[in-house]
């Protein structure tokens, strides 16, 4: 296969500094981004005319790339040989993850934390399986409150759910695919906020035990 371009690179490099505590050394970002894109051994070495490798080559220009979005620090400001994420860098991460799983209507990616697709035909088709798969067991009702779309708004509501990890992503490897029986739940907009209100988030549970103690307030 061929190198990855260093756009599709861009989101996985991005996402393993975050999952490495916001900061990690250069030399350790190839091997694990090769191992994501499942390039061969000789991949990874094939060398330029200075012998330096073009999958390194290729890694650096997308890690230049996110400085220049403002979602890595500059060398001056993160130490050399270190690349470290802005907070920029780490909402962009955390919307791109959480993205692939909001509204089911609207998804065209692999149930696939790197939000990589492998191609468009099996992205497409195994994104199918796994949509089907969570309404049928889950359905679109919210497990918090209740609140289903299409009964609340009709044909517009159908099949509209957000969708809440139940592992946060944080602490998903950069190659785990999401059983989206196991690992995911269907929550509304407004309960999948409360339930990240905080740093650590509220379980579904919790989240059922104080909307109903707050509930029971106003009896």
């Amino acid at each position: 296969m061929s190198l990855p371009t260093q756009s599709k690179i861009e989101l996985p490099l991005l996402n393993l500094i975050y999952r490495s505590k916001g900061e990690i050394k250069a030399n350790d970002c190839y091997a694990p981004l090769a191992e994501h894109f499942n390039l061969t051994f000789k991949e990874q070495k094939d060398p330029r005319k200075n012998e330096e490798s073009h999958w390194k080559n290729r890694v650096r220009w997308a890690k230049q790339n996110l400085v220049g979005y403002g979602y890595l620090y500059k060398k001056e400001d993160s130490g050399h040989g270190v690349w470290k994420i802005t907070l920029l860098g780490q909402n962009k991460v955390e919307e791109a993850s959480e993205s692939e799983f909001i509204y089911f209507d609207d998804i065209d990616e692999l149930f696939y934390e790197s939000n990589k697709k492998q191609s468009v035909t099996n992205t497409y088709e195994r994104n199918k399986e796994a949509r089907a798969r969570f309404i049928h067991y889950y359905g679109c009702k919210c497990l918090v409150c209740d609140l289903d779309f299409k009964e609340k708004y009709g044909e517009v509501g159908e099949n509209f759910i957000h969708v809440h990890h139940i592992v946060p992503i944080s602490q998903i490897s950069i190659k785990n695919t999401v059983d989206p029986i196991k690992d995911l739940r269907p929550v509304c907009p407004n309960c999948h906020a409360m339930i990240h209100k905080k740093k650590i988030p509220f379980s579904i549970e919790e989240m059922k035990k104080i909307l109903l103690e707050e509930e029971s307030k106003k009896r």
